[in-house]
């Protein structure tokens, strides 16, 4: 698996360098405003991350995010069904997603970090071990 993290590293750099040779009017017509360095900072924004508990309250309804348990071994890709950020008891809320292991899953934001994460998009193997866990 480490062979993947660097192949895609690799593909990664490769297209930042081409983009840095790129014209700018072939940018323009990715980019709005038409700079190669708001290309670059576009695919960096791209990069996995975890995101924060304040992130996780700004998701909606079929937000897709990738989940991961403390004990797994993978992050995976999970719709967001629902966001209750307080129950009516006056107790912290949760989340709701859907995935392949479970239909619905009830993640309690109180765990958020802990037990349970999300992340922007798919993370390494690598990624993942280099994120510490509160």
């Amino acid at each position: 698996m480490g062979g993947e993290d660097v192949t895609e590293q690799e593909k990664r750099e490769k297209v930042i360098g081409e983009l840095e040779l790129c014209l700018d009017d072939a940018v323009a017509a990715v980019v709005p405003s038409g700079t190669v360095q708001d290309a670059i900072d576009l695919m960096k924004a791209q990069e996995p991350r975890v995101m924060t508990l304040e992130d996780v309250l700004q998701l909606r309804f079929n937000d897709v995010v990738y989940f991961e348990m403390v004990l797994s071994k993978v992050a995976i890709p999970a719709i967001v069904i629902d966001v209750i950020d307080h129950m009516p008891d006056g107790e912290i809320g949760l989340i709701q997603f859907r995935h392949i292991q479970e239909p619905t899953n009830n993640a309690d934001l109180e765990y958020y970090g802990k037990t349970w994460r999300c992340w922007t998009s798919r993370p390494t193997e690598k990624q993942r071990q280099a994120v510490k866990w509160d």
